[in-house]
């Protein structure tokens, strides 16, 4: 492999413009070509970094990327990203790895028959605040975690799936993740225990889609878990609290600080953004073979969590 990546990005939409915008930016990565289902932003993103744009996904390959990004609708990657591996290219592919877990399994064998690597991309499983929490819990910081409430939500958009599992598989996916990261990391098959609520509502309004939020209650691992995720909030919060019996901690996904026993705390940064250092792991595994943070496994089993959490609710 050559010292910039050869890169071709496939989805240009609100992702894959900010994907199209860090890999131009990364000196280890090239930007070479892209494909949209529109020609319009096709053509757009093109001609702001100067480089081809395909009239079909497969043509990608005929600009030999070492690197393909997957950045469309979810029920579209396996589809796009198996051949992809099948021709021995890497892949980073949006989370989740597709819309259901028999999809995700799919791709998976296709890379394991290929021997192409399959990078998810969780992006804010590269915030600092994860990092940071997961030391707390390692080190019994925080005691024995009783309980953990999520809150993921923001005003809808133009792009959000329906009602149902929508809100869970784009939005609580990314907790899902996490707890299984920080609670559970030798545990890949595991469920919620029970579950004494998951409700899904559509709310009406003048916006071109409905909002649709997800909340509920259940236990993994021992641990109390409430959550509200969806689109149908005025205004972006993302936020996660621990209570533990001998601490507490809050982090705010959109912030630069987390909250340690009633105590502001700054985060390392560094200064990079989260999409950033998602390419920094992406060329570290891809030019130097360091492990990828991202384990395809848990990735299935994040899945498997909202889809049992979709059938509660």
């Amino acid at each position: 492999m050559s010292d910039r990546l050869r890169t071709a990005l496939v989805g240009l939409g609100h992702m894959g413009r900010l994907h199209a915008r860090t890999i131009h930016a990364h000196p280890q990565f090239q930007l070479v070509a892209c494909h949209d289902r529109s020609e319009e932003r096709c053509a757009d993103i093109a001609r702001r970094y100067a480089v081809a744009g395909t009239r079909a996904p497969e043509q990608l390959l005929s600009f030999d990327p070492e690197l393909v990004v997957v950045a469309t609708s979810t029920g579209s990657h396996a589809e796009l990203a198996a051949p992809l591996l099948a021709a021995g290219v890497a892949v980073l592919v949006e989370k989740p790895i597709d819309a259901t877990v028999a999809q995700a399994l799919v791709l998976r064998a296709a890379a394991e028959r290929s021997g192409a690597p399959l990078l998810v991309n969780y992006t804010e499983f590269f915030h600092p605040a994860v990092a940071v929490v997961d030391a707390l819990v390692r080190a019994g910081e925080l005691g024995v975690v009783e309980s953990v409430a999520i809150r993921r939500v923001r005003p809808p958009l133009a792009q959000d799936r329906g009602a149902g599992s929508g809100a869970l598989w784009e939005c609580f996916t990314h907790d899902a993740y996490h707890l299984l990261h920080w609670f559970l990391p030798a545990a890949p098959e595991v469920g919620p225990e029970a579950m004494s609520e998951v409700s899904t509502h559509e709310h009406p309004g003048p916006t071109v889609r409905s909002g649709v939020s997800t909340s509920g209650t259940f236990r993994l691992g021992g641990i109390a878990v409430v959550f509200e995720v969806g689109w149908a909030a005025p205004e972006i919060v993302r936020t996660t609290r621990f209570l533990g019996s001998k601490g507490s901690v809050a982090i705010d996904y959109l912030s630069d600080h987390l909250v340690l026993n009633g105590r502001a705390q700054a985060l390392p940064g560094g200064g990079k953004d989260n999409i950033t250092r998602v390419y920094d792991a992406v060329a570290g595994r891809l030019l130097a073979g360091v492990p990828y943070p991202i384990s395809i496994e848990r990735s299935i089993s994040s899945m498997r969590l909202c889809e049992q959490l979709a059938r509660g609710g």
